[in-house]
């Protein structure tokens, strides 16, 4: 008989330590998920915030491709008229 006893109280005990242990289990999934969902939103406004950073860079880029190629141009057009002077004061020369 003392056996029994024994046997049910050890069963009890574990029965209160397992219930203890689930409802910890479960807060801290509970914490977990709210964790994660705080990381999500910070993900969020960090892709929103270099959304934001690179439109500017991209125009920056733009406008110095296009100084490049303007200059490019200019050089082109001296380098034309340059020898189109040379070669009317050859013409004029001779």
């Amino acid at each position: 008989m003392d056996i029994q006893i024994i046997v049910i109280f050890v069963v009890v005990v574990l029965a209160i330590i397992f219930v203890a242990l689930a409802m910890q289990a479960y807060y801290i999934l509970c914490e977990f998920r709210k964790t994660v969902s705080k990381a999500n939103k910070v993900l969020d406004d960090v892709g929103i915030i270099a959304e934001s950073i690179s439109g500017p860079i991209s125009s920056i880029a733009s406008i110095s491709n296009g100084l490049k190629i303007g200059g490019i141009i200019t050089r082109l057009f001296k380098s034309v008229n340059k020898n189109n002077n040379d070669d009317e004061e050859n013409e004029d020369g001779e």
